[in-house]
């Protein structure tokens, strides 16, 4: 009879025991597909983010007279890729039919953009471009709060559905510490894909995800903090890569980067923005700040380039403040700051020509 009610005891002890073990599997599949498809939902918002911002980059250097085919190609790229759903391409706009809608009125608005572009190189008007440029930009703007939107409903689901396994499974003390184990595994794998969303490999700098990461946060705001933002581009760059290849360009620009990020430690945030160029936003940073800063940055540069033989740093920079600008809107804060560097890229060229 006792050894009865040991066998029920223990049989009953290892159905509990399978039962959480099964609960603890599923638990950790679970998270595992959840982190999969917040990495896809990323990337759908990373992507329509860029349509966003490379749309609008395009345009600008289009009225520059700074045409770029390259930029045409790309955003047709992402665009198509987008549209495409297979195994190898799931992204939240796949999943909603508002999100869908919205693709194909921009890839129509695209095509019209486009064509436009291709009038204007011909002589067209150029205000039909711009004005077609800011409804592009509002359809763009729409998609990018919309997939945002899209995609935080969801989190809130899984972390959700994440928390009531986690209740289950914490039932049972061996299965909750190893639950908690499972759980600090995988938040160092989302700290690890952070890094490595938000981390330019060459440089170690931020880079342009995390930028427009802070441009958004600071578009949500009534009214701007007192900012300064510094837009950097590299002279030469292209010289460089073809004359002693790209490795030397490399090199250039992660040297460059260092003596950046030294000189910009104590005033506040910096990223590669892709290419050549480096964006800076400071907070409460005075014309006497933007000064010193820029003094440092000079001495550091001669100081590299007296040390080194073949390649010399040179920069365009260019400087706005917040309180420059009536939108409250970082994106013409920043177009201001891209505008003076520009100026400056100019002055640059003319005093090399006036050399020669």
């Amino acid at each position: 009879m006792n050894m009865l009610i040991f066998i029920k005891h223990n049989l009953v002890k290892l159905l509990i025991q399978s039962l959480f073990i099964v609960i603890l599997i599923i638990s950790i599949f679970s998270i595992e597909f959840s982190i999969g498809i917040l990495r896809d939902d990323g990337k759908s918002v990373n992507y329509v983010g860029i349509i966003r911002g490379g749309t609008q980059l395009l345009v600008k250097q289009e009225l520059a007279n700074r045409p770029s085919n390259e930029l045409i190609e790309e955003l047709d790229g992402i665009i198509n890729q987008l549209k495409t759903h297979d195994k190898n391409n799931h992204f939240a706009i796949h999943e909603d039919k508002k999100l869908q809608e919205l693709l194909s009125i921009i890839e129509i608005k695209w095509i019209e953009l486009k064509e436009e572009i291709y009038n204007y190189r011909s002589g067209a008007d150029p205000l039909k471009l711009y004005n077609l440029s800011d409804e592009y930009y509002e359809l763009t703007n729409n998609l990018v709060f919309e997939t945002q939107a899209y995609v935080e409903s969801k989190v809130e689901k899984l972390a959700s559905m994440r928390s009531r396994l986690f209740i289950s499974v914490i039932l049972i003390l061996i299965f909750s510490i190893q639950q908690f184990i499972s759980k600090i595994l995988v938040q160092n794998k989302n700290v690890a894909l952070n890094q490595v969303a938000y981390i330019d490999n060459l440089t170690g700098l931020p880079n342009r995800a995390h930028c427009n990461e802070i441009i958004l946060k600071c578009n949500e705001m009534e009214i701007l903090p007192d900012l300064a933002c510094v837009y950097i581009d590299l002279n030469n760059l292209k010289v460089t890569n073809d004359l002693l290849g790209h490795e030397a360009g490399d090199k250039f620009i992660k040297d460059f980067a260092a003596i950046l990020k030294e000189a910009s430690s104590p005033y506040g945030f910096v990223c590669r923005n892709g290419g050549d160029e480096f964006v800076a936003i400071f907070e409460n940073c005075s014309q006497k700040n933007i000064n010193d800063y820029m003094n440092y940055l000079n001495e550091k540069t001669r100081i590299y380039n007296s040390k080194e033989s073949e390649i010399k740093i040179s920069y365009a920079i260019g400087v706005a403040f917040s309180h420059e600008i009536s939108s409250n809107q970082m994106n013409d804060l920043l177009s201001l700051a891209d505008k003076r560097m520009y100026e400056n890229k100019a002055e640059y060229k003319k005093t090399l020509l006036n050399k020669e």
